[in-house]
This record gives structure tokens, C-alpha cells and sequence, in this order.
């Protein structure tokens, strides 16, 4: 059973590779089979057939739950987060970076204020947080300020212990020279 003829004006331009016939039938919207030695070829659709193609406004996706937001949008319709940066094009230093400094350089004044001061900072920058970028940098600020917090107590304790530990050894050593006179005078 052979489909229509080609409309040849429509595809004047279609020439069969195989024998050069212009003689066409349809076999669908798109392929077609030569009359003569029966080459098939797929073309395009014609233009007053082709749908047209929906448009997508563009969107921005959310950096926490992934959800795609249309552009523009402050919040995330999804998860609340926000999506835009209040201040674009800033000088000012990122919230994490800051306490990052602060967790540093207030370890070296007075390590508990300096780690504690830090760790705020921290989880503030993390609270403010609206890149990912931002909020790894806040979570980096945050470890670090709780392994400075902790080395800070555990130099307390040892500052602390010292006069016990030095007393305990000194008795330790007396102990030990009275034993070892007390076998070398038997």
C-alpha cells in the first residue's frame, strides 16, 4: 500500500541519493520512500506543521533543596532560604571570613573569648548564609572556632595541672632515691 504523493512544492529541493528521482511517497509525517527505488529519507517537518515550542521562563535553583525558583525571587518557594544576596557587587567582607580572623587572632589575645566570639560570628554567618560557597566558609568558621575553644581548655587544664604533676614527680623522685639508697646500703 503506498502512502500520497509529495507535495513538490513543498520539498522541490528533496532529490532521492540513490537515483536522483524527485518522485516521492509518505510514509509519515517525516519519512518518505523513492517511488522508484525505494530509498527511504526523513525530513523535517513543514513549517506550518512544526508545534510550537513552549516557553520556559527562566529559573534560578535553590542551593539548599535544590528546587527550581523562577528568576528574580528573593526566598525559595520550596524551603524558604534566600535566594539573592542582600547587598550585590559588595566590598564588605563575608560574615565567615570574618569570624575566621576573629577565631585566629583573638586565640593568640585570650583564646576562650577569641573561639567563643568566633564560633557567634560563625554560626551567624551561617544563619546569613546565601551561596553555598558562604556557607561552607560558615561551617569551616565553626569547626574551627570549637578546635580553638578546645585546645584553649585543654591548655587550661594542663596550665592548671602543672603544679600537681611537677609536686607528684618531685615526691615520685625522692621515693625512688630513698629506695635505691636503702638497696645499696644492704
Amino acid at each position: 500500500m503506498r502512502g500520497p504523493r509529495l507535495n513538490q512544492a513543498t520539498y522541490s529541493e528533496l532529490r532521492c541519493p540513490s537515483c536522483a528521482s524527485t518522485d516521492f511517497e509518505s510514509i509519515d509525517a517525516t519519512r518518505h520512500r523513492c517511488v522508484y527505488c525505494g530509498t527511504c529519507l526523513t525530513t523535517p517537518l513543514p513549517p506550518s506543521t512544526v508545534p510550537p515550542r513552549e516557553v520556559v521562563p527562566p529559573t534560578v535553583r535553590c542551593p539548599r533543596c535544590g528546587h527550581e525558583n523562577e528568576l528574580g525571587e528573593q526566598f525559595c518557594n520550596d524551603c524558604g532560604r534566600v535566594l539573592v544576596g542582600k547587598v550585590s557587587g559588595s566590598s564588605k567582607l563575608d560574615p565567615a571570613v570574618v569570624s575566621i580572623l576573629v577565631s585566629l587572632v583573638g586565640n593568640s589575645i585570650f583564646p576562650v573569648l577569641g573561639a567563643v566570639i568566633g564560633l557567634a560570628l560563625g554560626y551567624r554567618a551561617l544563619k546569613e548564609a546565601t551561596t553555598l560557597a558562604m556557607e561552607k566558609r560558615a561551617r569551616l568558621a565553626i569547626g574551627l572556632g570549637w578546635v580553638i575553644l578546645g585546645l584553649a581548655f585543654v591548655t587550661i587544664c594542663l596550665a592548671m595541672a602543672a603544679p600537681v604533676l611537677q609536686f607528684g614527680c618531685s615526691i615520685c623522685s625522692e621515693l625512688y632515691r630513698e629506695f635505691e639508697t636503702f638497696l645499696m646500703s644492704q
